[in-house]
């Protein structure tokens, strides 16, 4: 299992954000379901928000925190990018959220093990916060869902 810094890792995650939203980008001109434009531009909306977020993170967390070295898991998060890759450009409704949910869960997951492994108080809390914001973001995602 390799190792990482915290800013490695943060700047992974923000990289898995970008993708997402640049594959749905890519995606939404070639969709003629308006149901399913109008998510992959929600989709967008809150991956380009996550992103933004976790440059945040690394603008303010102090150095010491990011400098830390922490057991990194990235398998199911890469797993579920290269999901991404094989939506087609006829997407469902159901086979985009199915997919995009299954990036949220790997990322979540990926945070909370780090935060149960790691040594560092700081380096756990941030990684709990990181957790906590993927999921209310993933609610939001569901409760819009419903208005779609």
């Amino acid at each position: 299992m390799p190792a990482k810094q915290v800013k490695d890792v943060l700047q992974w995650m923000q990289s898995v954000h970008k993708d997402v939203c640049s594959r749905f980008e890519s995606l939404e001109s070639h969709v003629d379901n308006e149901r399913v434009k109008l998510l992959l531009g929600y989709i967008e909306g809150k991956e380009t928000l996550l992103a933004d977020s976790l440059q945040q993170y690394e603008r303010e967390a102090p150095e010491s925190v990011l400098e830390t070295w922490v057991q990194f898991y990235p398998d199911e998060v890469q797993d579920r990018r290269r999901l991404l890759e094989d939506l087609e450009d006829d997407a469902t409704l159901d086979g985009v959220v199915e997919h995009c949910q299954q990036v949220d869960r790997a990322l979540i997951k990926t945070c909370q093990t780090i935060a149960e492994e790691a040594d560092c108080e700081k380096v756990t809390s941030l990684f709990i916060s990181l957790a906590a914001i993927e999921e209310n973001m993933d609610h939001l995602y569901s409760k819009a869902l419903l208005d779609i």
